[in-house]
């Protein structure tokens, strides 16, 4: 492991720096990838009306319904303080 690093240090910082950059993609490829393979391992049990629990989520309409909560919670928020300000 040293003597890589060893090589590492030797070579232009041009180069170091796209060796850098192509792990760290590799790496957040390699994440993301097996965070997006999560999304299809099904559960074992079942809902009452026999439906599998993850049949109608999606990767996509999981993160678009999060995102959702996320605006409509801010939006609760800021018009909160308008109201609190209002009232002073």
């Amino acid at each position: 492991m040293f003597d890589i690093i060893d090589k590492l240090r030797k070579k232009p910082q041009a180069e170091r720096k796209m060796i850098a950059l192509t792990v760290s993609a590799s790496i957040t490829a390699i994440i993301f990838f097996v965070w997006i393979s999560t999304f299809w391992i099904k559960p074992s049990s079942s809902e009452p009306n026999g439906k599998p629990i993850l049949s109608s989520i999606t990767p996509l309409s999981s993160i678009k319904d999060n995102v959702a909560g996320v605006y409509s919670n801010f939006v609760k928020l800021l018009d909160f303080r308008k109201s609190d300000q209002r009232a002073e």
